[in-house]
């Protein structure tokens, strides 16, 4: 974890949900994979497709249950 002032700290985490923006990224998805080859990366909600938020949700709810 990078704070804003600079500083770093490692956590340790079984798993991790970024949810982000308003806008389609899939930069931080890319990024993710390339850092961290090992653990799944998986995208829901806008990155994929324009939707709404439930949509968002109830993908996420699946992938959720299914790791």
């Amino acid at each position: 974890m990078i704070g804003e002032d600079g500083s770093s700290q490692v956590l340790t985490a079984g798993t991790v949900v970024i949810a982000c923006g308003y806008e389609a990224n899939s930069g931080l998805v890319d990024e993710l994979a390339l850092q961290a080859p090992a653990l799944p990366v998986v995208a829901v909600g806008t990155v994929n497709r324009d939707g709404r938020v439930m949509d968002a949700l109830h993908e996420s709810f699946f992938i959720a249950r299914s790791l």
